[in-house]
């Protein structure tokens, strides 16, 4: 799975629960700006966010890498995304 992809699936979640950017931002304590940067791909979710980030969504963790994700760990998406 590619940012984008992680950001696309974020923001399908996100719209079919029907909140905006905002109510995300506000209910994970983080900014809308970093919200987008999630959507758009051009950042991630902190570590430590992704659990609140899934049940705010009404989703799971492997609902946001998705069930054929390469990626056996949020570490190693970041990894493979930095070049390490």
């Amino acid at each position: 799975m590619t940012p984008t992809e992680l950001g696309n699936r974020i923001a399908d979640l996100r719209r079919r629960k029907g909140i905006t950017q905002q109510e995300l931002a506000c209910r994970l304590n983080v900014t809308t700006q970093a919200v987008s940067k999630w959507e758009t791909g051009a950042g991630f979710p902190d570590i430590q966010l992704i659990s609140s980030l899934a049940k705010e969504l009404d989703a799971t963790v492997d609902t946001l890498f998705g069930s054929h994700s390469k990626y056996k760990s949020w570490y190693a998406l970041i990894s493979a995304v930095r070049g390490r």
